[in-house]
């Protein structure tokens, strides 16, 4: 949307004559339909999956790997900017803050799995890679 919408153009012609924002309305509807994972949790920490038709699976597990739970600040932030409204921006804030808090009273690291609902973390590893980053 932001290439689009850019009047500079700096990386080439990329507008379109037509577009009317379309790019931008679909990612509020994803982004609404994703706000379920992030409900009914103790810790603000989503759950790891989502059925964008019906939200959150009732057999869903409470565990969560780290980077699931807190890669969302950039997309919802820039989301929230874009459409004037702080709510996706404040809710993935708070899931980053919820971890922040969790981390480590030694290291100050966190782990890679934690528990949504409690803050335990299931998985005490620490690194770099998938899941983790």
């Amino acid at each position: 949307h932001m290439i689009l919408t850019d009047p500079k153009q700096p990386l080439g012609k990329m507008n379109l004559e037509d577009y009317d924002d379309e790019l931008l309305h679909l990612a509020h509807d994803l982004a609404v339909r994703l706000l379920p994972a992030f409900e009914n949790t103790k810790t603000g920490i989503p759950y790891p999956r989502v059925n964008l038709k019906k939200g959150v699976p009732p057999d869903s597990i409470n565990e969560t790997c780290t980077a699931g739970a807190g890669s969302l600040l950039v997309e919802f932030g820039i989301l929230s900017r874009l459409l004037g409204d702080s709510t996706f921006e404040w809710t993935a804030r708070q899931a980053v803050k919820a971890l922040w808090n969790l981390r480590s009273n030694e290291t100050g690291l966190l782990g890679n799995v934690v528990n949504i609902q409690t803050g335990e973390w299931v998985g005490k590893q620490s690194g770099l890679g998938a899941g983790m980053d």
